[in-house]
């Protein structure tokens, strides 16, 4: 059994509650249920406790995605307090959906972790041949795959009518649609342009999957071409935003094909339809979550806001303190953001 801390904006030496990373097969091949590795999320950003299993609720509806549900920790017998449990993406996850595990597989997250000062971004810009360029802002988690890699930015820069050939489009699309949604920007449309994954399936075509969602729902506030520093500005966050900014060319390249953007758009429609009519399925899964975890929150020792907050954070705005990088002075209120979002989108 290997267990460690992770966790870069939510991970603090000075707090009881901190992320984990446990992974059972460290030094013994096991695993309980199928499962060997798991990532346990603190809520610190997140005073509803749901961004983050809600999230990934929605998600899968529409590619493939990690299960994620909720955790009560004890470490030596002492309750540390309520987690959201996620799947990791590894070996497991990656043969479980897409039959295959020993292909290039990337981490799209700085090695050294995001934070302001850094440059180095998992964006796909394309830096040249030299390996060496994109080591600092991706991890690669498989043998092999430097130059796939940079095949792919190549290509997405410099011959996007050949991008089908190795690049899942339609799941790529998607996952844009889906951080543009749900404002979720710490991801790869936003500040730090991460939070993302690319495994290389046996058809050759890279398959995009999303992880970490502890901000969606507009808690992290940097586009990277600014902040959105009010609910009302997230709720018109642009569904075109970096249309135009080769700093982000998975956006700006693929929609500037006019079939691909309509694909995306589609995408965005279909979405908000499904799940963010005024108060839709995901306002009733949020509500049954909470009823699930009430006295779990209630109970849990070290949590970062008050009950009240938990209760109140899935409709209403919540005013926090400080924070991470992003991390902006209000948990916006999840159906407050997502019924203004709603009316605003289906107007354009």
């Amino acid at each position: 059994l290997g267990v460690k801390y992770k966790g870069n904006s939510t991970y603090s030496a000075n707090q009881t509650k901190n992320p984990f990373h446990i992974e059972l097969d460290t030094y013994k091949d096991q695993d309980y249920q199928g499962y060997k590795d798991i990532k346990l999320s603190n809520a610190k950003n997140d005073p509803s406790f749901v961004r983050e299993v809600l999230s990934y609720q929605v998600l899968r509806n529409y590619m493939d995605a990690p299960l994620s549900n909720y955790a009560n920790v004890t470490v030596n017998g002492t309750l540390i307090g309520l987690y959201s449990n996620s799947e990791a993406i590894t070996k497991t996850f990656v043969n479980n959906r897409f039959g295959s595990k020993t292909n290039t597989r990337v981490k799209c997250n700085p090695p050294a972790g995001a934070g302001p000062g850094t440059n180095d971004y998992p964006n796909l810009v394309y830096l040249g041949q030299d390996s060496t360029q994109y080591y600092a802002g991706y991890e690669l988690k498989s043998d092999y795959g430097w130059d796939e890699l940079i095949d792919l930015c190549d290509t997405l820069e410099n011959n996007i009518n050949d991008i089908e050939r190795i690049l899942d489009v339609d799941r790529a699309l998607w996952m844009l649609a889906f951080d543009n949604m749900l404002v979720n920007l710490d991801s790869y449309i936003g500040g730090f342009a991460q939070n993302y994954y690319l495994y290389r399936g046996d058809n050759g075509r890279f398959i995009p999957i999303v992880w970490d969602l502890n901000e969606s729902f507009g808690k992290f506030s940097m586009t990277g071409s600014g902040n959105l520093n009010s609910t009302t500005s997230k709720q018109q966050m642009t569904h075109l935003l970096h249309e135009n900014d080769a700093s982000f060319p998975l956006i700006s390249q693929l929609l500037s094909v006019p079939s691909y953007k309509k694909m995306y758009l589609a995408h965005c429609k279909t979405m908000l339809q499904d799940n963010f009519t005024n108060n839709g399925p995901y306002y009733v899964s949020g509500q049954s979550m909470q009823t699930t975890i009430d006295a779990d929150v209630q109970a849990d020792p070290n949590k970062f806001y008050t009950y009240a907050s938990f209760t109140s954070n899935l409709t209403s705005d919540v005013s926090l303190g400080g924070g991470g990088p992003g991390g902006g002075q209000s948990a916006p209120g999840i159906t407050n953001l997502m019924n203004g979002r709603y009316s605003y989108l289906m107007n354009q």
